[in-house]
This record gives structure tokens, C-alpha cells and sequence, in this order.
């Protein structure tokens, strides 16, 4: 009987603050003990009837019931209005030397693996070639993959030694 009251007040209280964006945090905040670790999560039944007991699973099984896939629309109805093209002026060559200028030189290469360094001191020579090249990009409305992939390094800070 106490458990059953136990377990519906439990439910009721994690409806009531997930509501909010920002209860999820205060769930994660209170599942938390004083050392940092996080209370185990107990056993889940699947839509199967199967219990989840490794951490994989339940893994899969909570992103299941969070984040299911979205059903496919058929769009085909929808009539977009005619959007006319948007005119730019072309890239000149003042504004890629002022952009290589303000990069930051001892910065870590990007997946090209080009210090910023090398490019400041190749200025002069390359110019012009990427002038050609970004206004080409833009006229043919194409965006090469290089220039739409970018690498995100995670820096540990010295007052936060624990990133479990």
C-alpha cells in the first residue's frame, strides 16, 4: 500500500515538473546524491513486454518514449508562393583580408588542417584564388561540405576536474 502511494505521488511530481522545460534540470539536479553520482535507474518495461536491465537498454528505451520518430507529413499539397532569389554583391578581396586578419593565429587547425597562421602569412598570394572561389560558391548557390562542417573541442577547466 505504501509503495503504491510512494510510486504515485513519484509519478505525479515528475509530470508536474516536466511541464516546465527547465524541470528536467531540477529532476537531474535532485537524482543526484552528494558525491556526484547519479541514482541508478531502475528496471524498465518495454512496449514488449521485456524488461530492460542493461544500460543500453534502458538507454534505448527512454529515448524511445522521449524522442519517438516523427510521423513522415505528405507535403505535396502544400503551394509555396515564388520567393525571388536574394541579389548579393560580390565578396571583395578587402573583406576576406580584413576576416584572415581578425582570425586568430594560434588557434587549432580546422579539418582542412590549415593553421590560421599559415593563412595569414599566404595572404598575398592567395587573394585573389579565394575571391574567385566564394563568389563562384555564392553565384552557383553551392556550399562546398568543407565550408559547412566545423569541429567543437571541449576544453576541461581546472575548477571542474569531474566531467562524468
Amino acid at each position: 500500500m505504501i509503495v503504491k502511494i510512494l510510486r504515485a505521488h513519484y509519478r505525479q511530481r515528475v509530470a508536474e515538473v516536466t511541464k516546465d522545460p527547465a524541470g528536467i534540470w531540477r529532476i537531474a539536479k535532485w537524482a543526484t546524491n552528494r558525491s556526484g553520482m547519479a541514482i541508478v535507474i531502475p528496471l524498465l518495461k518495454l512496449r514488449d513486454g521485456t524488461v530492460a536491465e542493461s544500460y543500453d537498454l534502458k538507454v534505448a528505451a527512454l529515448t524511445e518514449a522521449f524522442f519517438p520518430e516523427p510521423a513522415l507529413l505528405d507535403l505535396a499539397d502544400i503551394i509555396y508562393p515564388a520567393v525571388k532569389p536574394v541579389e548579393l554583391p560580390p565578396i571583395e578581396e578587402h573583406e576576406i583580408a580584413k576576416a584572415i586578419k581578425r582570425s586568430a593565429a594560434a588557434k587549432a587547425p580546422g579539418l582542412d588542417m590549415i593553421p590560421n597562421l599559415v593563412l595569414k602569412h599566404a595572404q598575398a598570394s592567395i587573394l585573389k584564388h579565394l575571391v574567385v572561389l566564394f563568389n563562384t560558391c555564392i553565384n552557383t548557390g553551392y556550399s562546398p561540405r568543407a565550408f559547412r562542417t566545423s569541429v567543437t573541442v571541449v576544453i576541461r577547466k581546472a575548477a571542474k576536474p569531474d566531467y562524468t
